[in-house]
């Protein structure tokens, strides 16, 4: 009998330990889906923070641009402009020398 009480007491035992790792192991699944819908959620929101950072950049650089196409469009004017100019004085010149 001792042998049959010691065999109940270990069964006992086992199905106890049992039913803690299953408790224990329940727990760990729900912290790992916390875990994971706490990852997702913020690789959402880093997404979401770098996207307008992406966009807010590609405005300033695309601003950026524009102003400095138009410096050198600007620029480019000016230099025709001198340079027409130049052109007139040299053939006004020549005619002259031309003429004299």
């Amino acid at each position: 009998m001792n042998r049959v009480t010691e065999m109940k007491q270990l069964g006992e035992e086992m199905a106890l330990d049992l039913k803690k790792r299953l408790e224990l192991l329940k727990e760990i699944q729900e912290y790992t889906r916390q875990l994971l819908t706490r990852y997702h959620r913020d690789r959402k929101e880093m997404y979401q923070q770098l996207q307008q950072m992406l966009e807010d950049d590609h405005k300033q650089r695309a601003e950026f641009l524009n102003k400095f196409l138009l410096e050198s469009h600007k620029e480019n004017a000016q230099a025709y402009d001198t340079w027409q100019k130049t052109l007139q004085e040299l053939n006004r010149i020549r005619e002259q020398a031309c003429s004299a």
